[in-house]
């Protein structure tokens, strides 16, 4: 009897259960042990339909495992398929509130910080999950895409679509046991600043980025990257993080006081712990900066991050390319004019305060045309010069002037403002046309140039001091010497001395010095030699007029004249000169006149008033001289000479024969 009668009331319950889920339960209190249920409606049609305004669930005291994830997913599967529809209002779980809905086998979720709509299956050994929404809502990120579990290898592979900080695109992720993988790619976007400002870089990298790298549009081709999940965190890996992004029509803003270079795109690519910005078509102001790049590097690890800005720029060295330079502190006294220069500058800045200042390296490939440093004018032709750490290094610089050709080589110290150089002369040729007063090939010379106030230059090995001045040059040859196998025969046989030579327009040449002679044909009173000459004078196109002795010596080469006054001239010894100091070839007539001066020749000496010598190519001579209304005749053809005087005094006739015994009356020498 209990045992029909137990049976009887569990029919009648199930009965009347049954008919109140088909009629519906509600509750508006529940409470299951440690669970608190508000508002509670079940439904039965066909399937269950659930329905809470309010579920507190305790917070478990276990670890997540995914060790038991297909047993926990089958139960959960299996408990969903009972049920039509399930609308939880409100879940508090963890301090943080979901409202969960199932309809269409679809399950929606949204809590504090989310919300996410999808499905999940079971396949096998697989979990297949396709999520139509996952929305982070601090972020203001959206994700849809397609998850797959295998659960005997721990392995998950995942793939969709986001559209987070202003940006559109896809992405895929791998992982196995520990290991994470993960590739990302956009759609073009606009705004790059957002997603920039979330990450930990330094304001001066991300200044960088956003701020002196602008563009109209980007794109990301790719970033992809690996790392290992250690206690529930997630570790990058960051040597195998690569990236690269596009940006379209973009300015780069080196330096407020600049203008900013101009390039159709540019490709920044991440990798190795840096930033490195690839230009296309780069100008500045219509300067061609191909090749330029930018780089940030050091992002990551214990160095020190660095911007280095690499520059080529194919431009004359001028106003322009100096704006440049002197923006990062950069005073090269090199300024060109002429055919186009190749300019690569290179600045290494530190993003941090540190001792390590601002590095600069520049190296320029020079073409043809005039470049000056400072205020001096080189004429090159090629060659190579660099700066770095103070000082400009010139290489093998050709240069080519009318006057001069060869090639420099050296160091320009800047803050003393001094060159040193080794100029390898091909030639050095003072004067004009055919009239070269100095000439000198292919010979190394030491050069010392400084430039701190006028242009003085020095080479030691000729003695030789070349001055740039605003109203001149001048050239001061210190040991003539040293010079004397470089320099023209002015018609003196010349041992040493010194000169001082001026110019204004390298046309017109003045000069001043004291010149030094091992013989001696200039004499004054009866035997007093000088061999020191005090000498001036000018070179023109025309030739040298040529002064010494104050004046008393004059010789005018453009009319083959010389002229000597209160100047004594010993004649043997002058023509023994000219057999020196001429060639057959280079001979020509010339004209010597003196004015109270005596004519020696040998033991015969003639005192005149005034003479007048012809000098023929050959070596014949043609003089005649007077004293008041006496006159002589000397004549020399081949080695024969001829003295002729008729009715001469004794005045005149004494120091001929050397004998002062006969007086007065006249003779015929």
């Amino acid at each position: 009897m209990v045992l029909r009668d137990t049976l009887i009331f569990l029919i009648v319950l199930f009965i009347a259960l049954f008919s109140w889920l088909i009629v519906g339960i509600h509750a508006d209190k529940l409470t299951l042990g440690n669970y608190e249920i508000d508002g509670l409606y079940i439904k039965l049609d066909k399937k269950l339909t659930l329905k809470a305004d309010n579920i507190v669930i305790p917070q478990s005291k276990k670890k997540p495992s995914f060790e038991n994830v297909d047993k926990t997913f089958d139960n959960i599967k299996y408990l969903f398929t009972f049920f039509h529809y399930i609308e939880l209002e409100r879940v508090h779980f963890k301090d943080n509130d979901l409202k969960i809905i199932f309809a269409d086998d679809v399950l929606y979720i949204t809590s504090d910080d989310y919300e996410i709509a999808g499905n999940i299956e079971r396949v096998g050994q697989r979990l297949i999950a396709d999520i139509s929404l996952l929305y982070i809502k601090k972020e203001n990120i959206n994700i849809a895409g397609k998850l797959t579990y295998f659960l005997q290898k721990d392995r998950l592979e995942t793939e969709g679509a986001f559209d987070a900080y202003n940006i559109k695109g896809n992405f895929a992720a791998f992982k196995e046991d520990d290991l994470v993988s993960f590739a990302v790619k956009s759609d073009t976007f606009s705004d790059l600043r957002t997603l920039i400002n979330k990450t930990g870089l330094s304001p001066a990298i991300k200044s960088w980025i956003v701020d002196k790298v602008q563009a109209k549009r980007y794109k990301l081709h790719s970033l992809v990257g690996k790392g290992n999940v250690a206690n529930n965190e997630f570790k990058m890996d960051f040597d195998s993080l690569r990236g690269e992004i596009l940006f379209d029509d973009v300015q780069i803003h080196y330096k407020e006081e600049l203008a900013p270079v101009l390039a159709e795109s540019l490709i920044l690519t991440y990798k190795d712990a840096g930033l490195y910005f690839d230009l296309k078509h780069p100008k500045y102001k219509d300067r061609d900066l191909n090749g330029s790049k930018v780089s940030i590097v050091n992002l990551i690890g214990g160095k020190l991050p660095r911007l280095i800005l690499d520059l080529h720029i194919r431009s004359v060295i001028d106003s322009v390319v100096h704006k440049i330079l002197k923006a990062y502190n950069l005073q090269i006294p090199v300024t060109q004019k002429g055919s186009m220069a190749k300019v690569d500058v290179k600045i290494d800045i530190p993003l941090k305060k540190s001792a390590k200042k601002t590095s600069v390296f520049v190296n320029v490939d020079l073409g043809k045309g005039n470049v000056y440093i400072n205020k001096v004018k080189l004429p090159v032709l090629k060659g190579n010069v660099q700066f770095d750490k103070g000082f400009v290094t010139l290489k093998d610089v050709d240069l080519k002037e009318t006057w001069y050709e060869g090639r420099a080589n050296g160091k320009i110290d800047l803050k003393a403002k001094k060159m040193n150089l080794k100029f390898k002369a091909k030639k050095i040729n003072i004067g004009k046309g055919n009239e070269k007063f100095f000439n000198l090939k292919n010979k190394l010379l030491p050069l010392t140039l400084d430039y701190n106030k006028n242009i003085v230059a020095e080479l030691p090995t000729l003695k030789l001091k070349i001055v740039n001045r605003p109203e001149n040059m001048l050239m001061q040859i210190r040991d003539i010497a040293k010079i004397k196998p470089y320099i023209k025969n002015l018609g003196l046989q010349i041992s040493g001395g010194n000169l001082d030579i001026t110019t204004k327009n390298f046309k017109t040449y003045a000069f001043k010095g004291k010149l030094h002679r091992d013989s001696c044909f200039f004499y004054e009173k009866d035997n007093v030699c000088l061999t020191r000459i005090p000498c001036s004078g000018v070179i023109t196109k025309k030739g040298i007029d040529f002064y010494a002795f104050n004046k008393r010596l004059y010789f005018n080469e453009d009319k083959s004249r010389v002229t000597l006054k209160n100047l004594n001239i010993d004649f043997k010894e002058f023509l023994a000169s000219e057999m020196k100091t001429k060639n057959s070839k280079n001979k020509k007539r010339y004209v010597i006149t003196g004015k109270n001066s005596k004519l020696r020749y040998d033991k015969f000496t003639l005192v005149t008033d005034s003479y007048n010598i012809k000098v023929e190519p050959n070596g014949n001579i043609n003089a005649k001289g007077n004293l008041g209304k006496n006159s002589v005749k000397l004549r020399k053809i081949g080695k024969n000479i001829s003295i002729e005087a008729l009715r001469m005094t004794d005045k005149m006739l004494h120091p001929l024969i050397n004998f002062d015994g006969l007086k007065r009356g006249r003779y015929t020498f």
